[in-house]
C-alpha cells in the first residue's frame, strides 16, 4: 500500500493571529510616540544670520564700486518690508523658508536691520 502524503494548507489558529495583530498595532503605537522629536534650536543672533545669510550679497562689493544687491545697513528700512524680501525673494534674490530663517530668529533680524546704522565708511544710498 502506497503512503499517501497529505499535505494541509497552513492556517494560524485564530487567537494567533489576534495576537500577533496586537503586538504589532502595540510596536508600532510604541515607534510612533517614542520617535525623536527635535528639540526647537535656540534662535541665532541677528548678527550671526546677516554675516551667514545676507552679506554675502548685500554689501558685499564684488569690484570697486559693484555690489550684487544693495547694502541693507543704514537705511532705516521697515521690518515688514524686510521680512516680505526676505520670505519672497524678489527678481533675483533667494527666497528664505522658515527652515532656513524661523519666524522669530526673522522678525529679530528685521528690527536689527531696520535699526542698524550704516558700515564705517558706507555712505547712505
Amino acid at each position: 500500500m502506497p503512503h499517501e502524503l497529505r499535505v494541509r494548507p497552513f492556517a494560524a489558529p485564530r487567537h494567533t493571529l489576534g495576537i500577533t495583530l496586537a503586538a504589532g498595532a502595540l510596536t508600532l503605537a510604541g515607534i510612533a510616540s517614542t520617535s525623536v522629536k527635535a528639540e526647537p534650536a535656540a534662535p541665532r543672533a541677528p548678527e550671526a544670520i546677516y554675516r551667514s545669510s545676507c552679506s554675502f550679497c548685500h554689501g558685499h562689493q564684488i569690484a570697486p564700486g559693484i555690489r550684487v544687491a544693495p547694502e541693507l545697513l543704514g537705511r532705516a528700512l521697515e521690518p515688514q518690508s524686510i521680512t516680505y524680501f526676505v520670505r519672497n525673494g524678489p527678481r533675483g534674490m533667494l527666497a528664505f523658508r522658515k527652515v532656513d530663517i524661523s519666524d522669530r530668529e526673522l522678525e529679530a533680524l528685521a528690527k536689527w536691520i531696520a535699526s542698524s546704522p550704516a558700515p564705517a565708511g558706507q555712505v547712505k544710498s
